[in-house]
């Protein structure tokens, strides 16, 4: 019997030409597995920037007494949205819940990461929570939920 060699792997994937009859039904191998790895990555990138903005800034918030702001000293439009439904952007309690939620996006980029059941609940929950964050939170969170909600990751039936 002829020794076969090893098929070679990248990064614990396995890389290997498709057989005639994965050809035939379709299977096209390994680039399926990269493209939810890639989006996997987008997933966790998104959630790092969100988390980290949200604590970097909630804590300066809370520490120096004031969010990074452009010139002039005004708040995002998220700032009038939440003043609208009678919360202080400024306040001590504003200035927590950035935090909070900051520090929840980065504990989900974790157990996502970790592929913790879990992880894709909490993060879904994140990214609906970070909806009212105008403009780029929004934005990133509506990206994220989509990417969520793809057939490939989707966790809800």
């Amino acid at each position: 019997m002829p020794n076969k060699a090893p098929e070679p792997t990248i990064a614990a994937v396995t890389i290997r030409a498709p057989s005639s009859t994965a050809r035939a039904s379709g299977d096209r191998g390994s680039s399926l597995t990269f493209g939810k790895a890639r989006m996997r990555v987008v997933i966790v990138v998104i959630a790092v920037v969100v988390g980290g903005w949200l604590t970097l800034d909630g804590t300066r918030a809370l520490v120096k007494g004031d969010y990074v702001t452009a010139s002039g000293g005004k708040l995002g439009p998220w700032a009038r949205l939440v003043a609208g439904i009678g919360i202080d952007p400024r306040s001590v309690a504003m200035k927590c819940v950035h935090v909070a939620l900051g520090v929840a996006w980065l504990l989900s980029a974790i157990l996502f990461l970790s592929r913790v059941a879990i992880g894709w609940h909490v993060l879904f929950g994140c990214s609906i929570l970070t909806l009212w964050y105008l403009p780029l939170g929004t934005l990133l969170s509506v990206v994220e939920i989509l990417l969520l909600l793809l057939p490939a990751l989707r966790v809800l039936k």
